[in-house]
């Protein structure tokens, strides 16, 4: 995962720093008991997404909401990956009215389109 194509080139050596930063800091948490860590959700939904890509890669089904999540967070954060994972897959047009919808008109516009598609 840490040295995945999907993520930049110049990004990587920064993912692969901000994922394991949490993990070492819970792994040493015994030998400092008053250190503190200030919580990056943007650390987690990298890692999630960088799971849900590695389900796919593994052929493995996705669901609607997973599928869902990992479309999100491509498109807000796009600076983490390469341009083709994005723009040569869809118009920007469409991307533009995707990135303006909120979370939940996000998720019930993906899952209404993936029901349509699934439904021919």
């Amino acid at each position: 995962m840490f040295d995945s194509t999907l993520i930049k080139d110049e990004r990587r050596k920064d993912f692969a720093k901000l994922i394991k930063e949490d993990s070492a800091f819970f792994k040493h948490a015994d030998t400092d008991a008053n250190a503190t860590r200030a919580f990056n959700p943007l650390v987690n939904d990298l890692l999630l997404s960088m799971s849900v890509i590695a389900a796919l890669r593994m052929k493995e089904k996705m669901h609607n909401l997973e599928l869902a999540f990992n479309f999100w967070n491509v498109i807000h954060n796009r600076h983490w990956f390469p341009e083709y994972i994005v723009e040569d897959q869809m118009p920007i047009g469409d991307l533009k009215i995707w990135k303006g919808l909120e979370k939940q008109a996000f998720l019930r516009a993906f899952i209404d389109r993936a029901n349509t598609q699934a439904n021919g």
